[in-house]
């Protein structure tokens, strides 16, 4: 009997080795955001030691405030990727996405940022302001105390989430907290953050591999991991044996649906940049288009499905069938 192959190149998904893995945190933090369309409260979980920061399904559904069944945890591994771990129809996914641009380090900050001597306290925080710009944007950030007891040796950089976290400087060899960080698109205001722990078991998740996104800034870290290649997954085929294409569907929907989550979060990101949000809203509107007809094409592969029931051949033909009309019918949505 032939395999089912399901090429999915119009949406760059595939399936990778199973991903086994627990990290944990030391740090929570809870944040609040503000920006034009209003403003959320959540909160993230931080590892002082290696610079990893990530959030449940809770925090997501906090900043989303819309249904987020199947999602488990997001998580960005300090200058290499953000990964999305997912439950779709009892299987289990995990969605990378390469981060490769720097925002700003800390040496940057140091040497371009200057006191301005207006002191605020933010809740429980005391802080300093200071003013610059990145990326012709004009930003405050407000630094409470230092402490020189973080764990990490993470030195010249920034470690945290959302803008907010720590800031090293390195002529003192000491960190500070940033309590507020402000553009013109939005502000984040750190509300507490204390010692917290936290293991996250993510075993047993299949690889889904997705198109190299436009570079998220969710890390003030962002560093580029020089050695690694964003994945090219264009015109690849993938094994689907004893997967149904209809669960395929599913699957690409889920990621979809997730991935047009974060990029609506990217947008009120006040550390993502006026030409990164340019290209965020190309792509929102790419994912936005492609969605509805995901779903048409995941209906037709259940009748499929249902028809040719005893029929494995003929059923992989309806399915590739479907898969062409697909690919027809989405290929001018995008770039």
């Amino acid at each position: 009997m032939k395999k089912i192959i399901i090429i999915l190149c119009l949406c760059g998904i595939g399936f990778g080795q199973i991903a086994a893995q627990t990290y944990t945190f030391n740090a929570k933090a809870t944040f609040k955001i503000q920006t034009d369309e209003g403003s959320f409260s959540s909160y993230f979980y931080l590892n002082t030691k290696n610079g990893n920061a990530g959030h449940d399904a809770q925090a997501f559904q906090m900043m989303t405030k819309e249904n987020v069944d199947g999602y488990i945890f997001s998580l960005v591994e300090y200058g290499k990727k953000m990964s999305q771990y997912m439950n779709v129809e009892g299987r289990k996914y995990v969605v990378e996405q390469p981060l490769s641009r720097e925002n700003y380090t800390a040496d940057m900050f140091w040497k371009e940022f200057k006191k301005t001597g207006k002191r605020q306290t933010f809740g429980k925080y005391a802080a300093q302001e200071y003013t610059g710009t990145s990326e012709d944007r004009k930003i405050a950030i407000w630094l409470g105390e230092k402490t020189y007891n973080l764990d990490g040796k993470l030195q010249g950089d920034i470690v945290g989430h959302y803008g907010v976290g720590y800031l090293f400087k390195p002529s003192e060899n000491a960190y500070y907290l940033i309590v507020h960080f402000k553009d013109e698109d939005a502000q984040v205001t750190l509300l507490d953050i204390i010692p917290f722990s936290k293991s996250v078991a993510l075993n047993g998740y299949e690889k889904m591999k997705v198109p190299v996104m436009p570079d998220t800034m969710l890390q003030g870290n962002g560093n580029p991991n020089q050695n690694e290649e964003p994945p090219n997954n264009k015109g690849q085929g993938y094994g689907m044996e004893n997967l149904k294409c209809s669960s395929t569907y599913g699957a690409a929907i889920s990621a979809l649906e997730q991935s047009l989550s974060s990029y609506k979060n990217l947008l009120n990101n006040p550390q993502v940049g006026a030409e990164q949000k340019a290209e965020f809203r190309k792509m929102l509107t790419c994912l936005e288009g492609k969605l509805p007809l995901m779903k048409l094409a995941k209906e037709e592969a259940l009748r499929a499905e249902q028809r040719y029931s005893n029929n494995q051949e003929k059923l992989m033909e309806e399915c590739q069938k479907i898969e062409e009309k697909l690919e027809k019918n989405t290929a001018h949505l995008c770039p």
